[in-house]
Order: C-alpha cells, then structure tokens, then sequence
C-alpha cells in the first residue's frame, strides 16, 4: 500500500507541477524563437445624433502592435467620404507625448488622416478620434502597413490580451487558451464597462459621450435642442450643467445644478445611479473652486454608482482638468480605477 501510494504521489507531482513547467517553458521558448509583429486595427461603437439642424457623429480607430516586435516605418490611414465634414479630430499614442508621427498627405477629396510612424513598438496603440458633422454613406477607409506587413481588422475583446497567439503557436497557446478562458470567464463577465451598454440612439447619452471629449459647445447644442423638444430631467440639466461651466458660464451652470436637485428631491424613490450623476456633476462644477467639497461629493457619488469611476477614467475633459491644475488632479486621483 505505501509504494502504491507513492506511486500516486509521484504521479501526482508528474502531472500537476512537471509537465505544466516543462510545458511552460516550452511555450516560452518557442514564442521566444518566433518574435514578430502583429498589427490590428478596430472600430469603436461610434455616438450618432441627428437633429433637425444638426447631423452629429463619433468615430474610432485604435492602430495595434500586439506582436513581440517593434513595426518600423509604420503608416496607419482613416479615411472618410465626401459625405461627411471633420469637425474635430484627434490623434493619441499610448505611450504618450514620447511617441512621434509625421502627417502625411491626402488628395482634396478626401477626408481624414494619414501618418507615418517610425516604430510602434509591442502593445503600443494609435486611436484617431473623429467628431463628424453629417452621416457617412459608408464604413471609413482603414488601414495600417509597416515595412514588413500589412495590418488586419479585428475587434478590440479578442486582441486585448499583450500577445496575439499566431498559427505557428496553436499547439501551445491553444491549451494555454483554453486554461486562460476558463480562469477568466467570471472575472471577464464582472469588469465589462457600463460605457458599452450605453445606448447612443439617445441624445441626452450621445451629448454625455461628446462633452467628456471636451466638445462643450456641440454637446450643448444637442440637449438644448431635446430640451426643447421633449422637456428636461435631471440627466439633461446635469449635463448642461457641466458644459456650462467648462464654457464659462458659472451662474448658469449653477442654475441648471439646483434645478436637477429640485427635481431629485420631488421624486419618490429616485435612482442611486441618478443621485450618484448629479453629485458627479455638481463636483464637476465646484472642483475648480472648491476642492475639498467636490471630493466630498464625488466619494458620495461612487457610493451611490460604481460608474462613476468608469465616467472618470473615459473623460478628456476630467484629464485636460487634471493636467491645468496640481489641485484637480489631486481631487480625482482616489477615484480613478
């Protein structure tokens, strides 16, 4: 019995800690031996809202290296048709203010972007932001090419990972796959954003999406314009609120504040999430002048909606906030996920 037992232990150790090392190193060496690149592009859920005056839309491409080598001589490429007229548009690295591109030309009938990029190394990502005014007849023209290849489309849940398993991989990454989809398959299901579900056929959503690019003036004109069409409730005074105040107008904004709280208050069983929005907002439009009390608020408003966080991580306004001022960074920094 006790060399029968042995036996199994033996096997034991064999199967569950000798054969995943030997196997790990294996997949490490052989991925190791194949260094490549791998570029990716996507298309993000774009924001639509159409008025009787306005014709308004958001688009994003995000550029990927998911390989384990740098791309040189990069050029990436979003182009748009007639159609439609670039309001605004943005360019964005990763990695930063280090990175570096260089513009490069597009014929007179075209809309959009060119640049050439001298590396992008592994896990680096480009995202070009659009604000479009008019609705495309079509997708936009994507591509992105380096000296030794040619990117391809995918979408952003499969490639989110820091390598891309390749077909000279499959035996290996296949099983480590599979351990990998089984591991994270609950936690996956957990940490999926808020952001995703929100629904951008609304213009009260649509506005809330374009303000927090630090487009005030266009996300203004989009709830003035439902306001006046359909009335108002707490979410629309509350964004009106803070593009407002990022326009200056703080009398204003404080007005639209107090009148988002009058209606709060005359609701029988208000919404956490709601409550949380509204002292969101209000910390937006204080935080400037009165940090300690914005902070106070917005702990309220991630106890009432753990959203919140999410809102503040999304926002380029929050982060153009934060980088004009120590103090506002300071505010924000606890809550940042």
């Amino acid at each position: 019995m006790a060399s029968n037992n042995y036996s199994t232990v033996a096997a034991l150790i064999t199967t569950g800690i000798v054969f995943p090392l030997i196997t790990g190193v294996a997949v490490y060496h052989f991925t190791e031996a194949n260094q490549s690149e791998a570029l990716f592009y996507w298309s993000q859920t774009p924001a639509e809202f159409s008025g009787e005056t306005v014709s308004i839309s958001t688009e994003s491409v995000v550029f990927a290296n998911r390989g384990n080598e740098a791309s040189k001589d990069v050029t990436a490429t979003v182009i748009f048709d007639e159609s439609v007229k670039i309001q605004d548009s943005k360019i964005e690295f990763s990695s930063g203010d280090a990175a570096s591109y260089k513009p490069l030309p597009i014929s007179s009938e075209e809309r959009g972007n060119r640049i050439s990029v001298p590396v992008l190394t592994p896990n680096e990502t480009i995202t070009f932001s659009y604000l479009l005014e008019g609705q495309p007849h079509g997708k936009p023209k994507i591509n992105i090419k380096s000296s030794s290849s040619t990117g391809t489309q995918n979408t952003q849940a499969l490639i989110e990972g820091k390598e891309v398993g390749q077909s000279r991989y499959s035996i290996f990454s296949a099983a480590a796959g599979v351990v990998a989809l089984v591991s994270c398959t609950f936690f996956l299901s957990k940490t999926i954003t808020s952001l995703s579900r929100i629904s951008t056929k609304d213009p009260n959503n649509s506005a809330f999406l374009i303000l927090h690019q630090g487009l005030c003036k266009e996300a203004r004109a989009i709830l003035e314009e439902r306001i006046s069409k359909h009335g108002t409730g707490i979410y629309e005074l509350c964004n009106l609120a803070v593009s407002a105040e990022a326009m200056g107008d703080n009398d204003i904004s404080t007005k639209y504040i107090s009148a988002a709280k009058h209606l709060l208050t005359h609701e029988k069983r208000p919404a956490k999430r709601k409550e949380g929005f509204l002292y969101f907002c209000e910390a937006l439009t204080i935080v400037s002048k009165d940090p300690q009390s914005a902070t106070e608020l917005l702990r309220k408003a991630t106890v009432k909606s753990a959203v919140i966080k999410e809102y503040i991580d999304y926002s380029t306004l929050i982060k153009d906030m934060c980088e004009n001022s120590p103090n506002i960074d300071k505010v924000f920094l606890e809550f940042r996920s």
